[in-house]
């Protein structure tokens, strides 16, 4: 396969998550086991991470924070009329969405093996 090309040309077109995921793949000696929806699945998959990554981080920069923040970290006591509770419950709420999330998309990657074996 010509790898030196590909990877121009996915650089060229700004798929730089994708370039880099190739050359990962490829170097891993588990990239033979992998079809071929397999491959652009995860080539994909690290493209949107990537983008998704280069975006918080520039509206990081461009928000200039002065200091890193935790939710653990917040001040209940002082007079800002915080409801703790609903804090708490935020976070949760916020953690088992991108628990489900993942849980999804690894249920879907494995009915897509299931499938693809079949045929």
């Amino acid at each position: 396969m010509l790898t030196h090309p590909t990877l121009d040309l996915l650089q060229q077109l700004g798929l730089n998550g994708m370039a880099k995921a190739f050359a990962e793949i490829d170097a891993s000696a588990d990239a033979t086991a992998l079809t071929h929806p397999e491959w652009l699945a995860l080539l994909l998959d690290q493209e949107v991470s990537y983008r998704r990554d280069r975006r918080l981080l520039a509206r990081l920069r461009y928000a200039r924070l002065r200091h890193q923040a935790a939710v653990e970290d917040v001040d209940y006591r002082a007079a800002r009329g915080l409801d703790r509770a609903l804090f708490q419950t935020l976070v949760i709420t916020k953690n088992e969405i991108a628990r489900s999330t993942l849980r999804g998309l690894e249920e879907t990657l494995e009915a897509y093996k299931l499938v693809t074996r079949c045929q």
